[in-house]
């Protein structure tokens, strides 16, 4: 299967694209609402066609883009988890599906992580440094 933003490089450059041509849309059901910007943010790569090859959206450096719709839930749920992660909430239900062409991402970010009591005890120099007190 091509990938949707191949159907428009040319030459290296993003040319015109096909006649009729349009990214998918990607509808997005986020709880908490709260949490939708940064999930949304955290797909960007895979919902915008690039505008120069070397714009092409990869999981880490030297890794080629996804090339199959199953690879790209993999990878986008992936970055999901890792951004919900980063806000405290590790146990996210995430779905990401294609129907008729368009894709639906559903995240359940579940409750976050909360610290109900930390404790910090100096040793060493700072132990007995009035500034770290």
């Amino acid at each position: 299967m091509r990938r949707w933003w191949r159907q428009c490089l040319g030459g290296g450059l993003l040319v015109l694209c096909q006649p009729g041509w349009a990214a998918p849309d990607w509808r997005f059901v986020v709880t908490p609402n709260a949490l939708e910007e940064e999930v949304e943010l955290a797909v960007k790569d895979w919902r915008e066609p690039p505008k120069r090859e070397d714009d092409l959206p990869s999981v880490s450096a030297g890794e080629p883009v996804p090339v199959d719709d199953e690879q790209l839930v993999r990878e986008a749920t992936y970055a999901v988890a890792q951004t919900l992660q980063a806000m405290g909430y590790y146990e996210p239900d995430i779905s990401l599906v294609r129907r008729d062409g368009d894709w639906r991402l559903t995240v359940n970010a579940g409750e976050p992580v909360r610290v109900r009591q930390l404790g910090i005890e100096l040793q060493g120099a700072a132990a007995d440094d009035k500034w770290f007190r």
